[in-house]
């Protein structure tokens, strides 16, 4: 065991995995805000779970201890889920006013056409699978915005992974993960005849060529294809943690730029 400085400069314990990944003893010092957490934050956190056997027998003890009988995701410093929860996950318990601001201040920031009204903001539910309608295992969002009489974006969020692949039209060709989840937007029978605007947001680390997912005019339902850094959001000024954010992206890369040179 040994003791890192938090993004708050509190010093934490954590291990390391036999593939040398920094995890930390405790979920909750990789990610912001306090308790008491939401049900549905902790429900995804005992959900996506790290195989024991990547960590020696000490460490895998330790590890376990904070959850009981598991090792979570949540607790490496390569988790995706936790930037994500502690950006938008925080906004979407802060009350309307504040989601409303913060929420405009990424309309426009990402260019999407949008006023804000009152939106909501949930992460890690399933959606509509264009190319598999009867399937129950469609995209799985990293986040959902639903501002209703305004915008439905879903929000595909990147650490240190690519853009994925999953189940195309074609069973030879697999749709990356923005392509299934644009054609779900314009696929979904429960949005059949939804004016809002519709987008899908790439939040990462590293620049994205979107050219690469220009459609030729067409009769499709226009679905906007955008982009933001992680940088970006942490300069929201209607976001209450977006100082916090920023330290707290910043010391990630540390952490994780450390464990690369070891």
């Amino acid at each position: 065991m040994r003791l890192v400085g938090n993004w708050n400069g509190q010093a934490v314990p954590v291990r390391s995995s036999r593939g040398g990944v920094l995890t930390f003893e405790r979920w909750e010092d990789n990610v912001l805000g306090s308790p008491p957490w939401p049900d549905w934050l902790v429900r995804h956190v005992r959900g996506t779970t790290a195989q024991p056997g990547d960590f020696a027998e000490e460490d895998r003890e330790k590890l376990m201890a904070n959850l009981g009988d598991r090792i979570s995701t949540f607790q490496s410093i390569d988790s995706e889920d936790a930037v994500t929860y502690s950006w938008f996950g925080t906004l979407a318990t802060q009350p309307p006013e504040i989601r409303r601001a913060a929420v405009q201040w990424l309309y426009d920031r990402a260019g999407i056409a949008a006023t804000a009204q009152d939106p909501g903001i949930d992460q890690w539910v399933r959606v509509f699978h264009p190319n598999a309608a009867e399937s129950s295992r469609g995209p799985e969002l990293d986040v959902r915005i639903d501002d209703p009489g305004a915008a439905l974006i879903y929000v595909e969020a990147k650490w240190s992974a690519d853009i994925g692949t999953g189940e195309g039209r074609d069973a030879e060709v697999h749709d990356d993960q923005i392509v299934l989840r644009r054609d779900s937007l314009r696929t979904d029978p429960a949005l059949r005849g939804d004016d809002r605007a519709f987008a899908v947001l790439i939040v990462s680390e590293t620049e994205q060529d979107l050219a690469r997912w220009d459609e030729p005019d067409g009769d499709a339902r226009p679905v906007t294809i955008a982009r933001l850094s992680w940088d970006d959001l942490a300069e929201c000024p209607a976001h209450p943690l977006a100082e916090e954010f920023g330290r707290y992206v910043a010391r990630k890369r540390v952490l994780a730029r450390r464990v690369k040179q070891t």
